[in-house]
């Protein structure tokens, strides 16, 4: 699949609560990434397991340092960029798939680590990436809920969901 065949583009962005060590930082990833990849249905299956492009096509994947298997698109880097504004000099982390949205499985393993303040989630599909202008991604709507409520919110497209603790809310 060209760069450009994208058409679903998932966003997770994991905000920090206070300074996140290194050592916390990559165990944070290994297990979303271990999570994601699990309730994607292929960790099950004996041929998906030993193919690295199968895998590739169900994990999430950092844009920034992508595995030999992760396709990263233009739209993607652009993304990235918008999310990373966000988090500003914040701890976290940012994460992308192209096909597999994100879970409410998830988005509850993630809110049990004390260290997680807040999670951003954008599910976006753009059959033409290239119109997808800064313009209409800077412009995108935010909705900042509850995390217990999100799957009432889940395959909602276009739209930044902020999830933050229920307490805060």
């Amino acid at each position: 699949m060209a760069r450009k065949d994208f058409d679903h583009h998932v966003c997770l962005m994991i905000f920090a609560q206070d300074q996140w060590k290194p050592k916390h930082h990559d165990k944070i990833l290994s297990e979303v990434k271990r999570r994601f990849y699990g309730l994607s249905g292929h960790s099950d299956c004996k041929i998906c397991k030993t193919c690295p492009i199968c895998n590739a096509l169900n994990e999430l994947f950092d844009p920034m340092v992508p595995g030999e298997y992760d396709t990263v698109c233009g739209l993607c880097l652009r993304i990235y960029g918008l999310l990373k504004q966000m988090l500003g000099d914040h701890d976290g982390a940012i994460l992308f798939s192209h096909y597999i949205s994100v879970t409410q499985e998830l988005i509850d393993k993630i809110f049990e680590d004390p260290k997680v303040k807040k999670v951003f989630v954008l599910d976006l599909y753009e059959r033409l990436p290239e119109r997808m202008d800064d313009k209409r991604l800077h412009g995108l709507e935010t909705k900042v809920i509850p995390k217990s409520e999100f799957r009432s919110f889940e395959g909602t497209q276009n739209v930044i969901l902020e999830l933050r603790r229920d307490e805060y809310i």
